[in-house]
């Protein structure tokens, strides 16, 4: 009998291994990138695995990075929509050309870095949700403003501006850590709320 309690056990260990094996690989994180110029985020069709690569990636979840580039677009005025909810780890529009149009109306959920551009446009009142669980997170705003409601709500999230950040609605204060890094910080009205763990630093 205690022998096989032993193997149970023993088999019991050895498939949480596999479980634990496969969920970290199943997270891995995927960096995509936006081709084909404008069209909805919903759309598999306008990423790829590789910057102006084949389309029909997948469309992004909170673990994948996202890349607007030099190829993501090719020529003026063209628009990245988002008439559904969008997710996404860190979202990056360094290299983008002809300056392009993120329209986006629905809620926005960015579970790492925000980084923005001068030279686009963003556009739409989507509510923006910052909901990153871990430190080190930055937010480059380049100029631009949220129309909509901001949320930080990530649990142990850490986020710091590196440039001057404005809100035009309200901004949500619930769970995390954000430093205004002596940067200019501009809202409608701040709301810390909620039991979680939260801090505040404006420099």
């Amino acid at each position: 009998m205690k022998k096989e309690i032993r193997k149970s056990n023993q088999n019991l260990k050895f498939l949480l291994v596999v479980l634990t094996l496969f969920l970290s690989f199943g997270i891995k994180a995927t960096n995509l990138f936006w081709i084909g110029g404008t069209g909805n985020w919903n759309d598999a069709t306008h990423w790829s695995t590789t910057s102006g690569g084949a389309a029909g990636a997948v469309i992004p979840t909170s673990s994948d990075n996202v890349f607007f580039d030099a190829n993501s677009f090719s020529g003026a005025g063209q628009q990245v929509n988002g008439s559904a909810s969008a997710v996404c780890a860190d979202m990056d529009w360094t290299g983008a050309t002809f300056i392009p149009d993120f329209n986006c109306i629905a809620a926005i959920d960015i579970y790492g870095s925000l980084t923005l551009i001068a030279n686009m446009t963003w556009n739409g009142g989507a509510t923006v949700f910052f909901k990153a669980t871990s430190a080190g997170k930055t937010i480059t705003c380049a100029g631009k403003a949220f129309g909509g409601l901001v949320h930080f709500d990530g649990v142990g999230g850490g986020w710091t501006c590196l440039d001057a950040f404005s809100c035009l609605d309200y901004l949500w204060f619930y769970n995390g850590s954000l430093n205004t890094n002596n940067q200019d910080f501009t809202v409608k009205l701040v709301i810390c709320t909620g039991a979680g763990a939260k801090a505040l630093t404006l420099g």
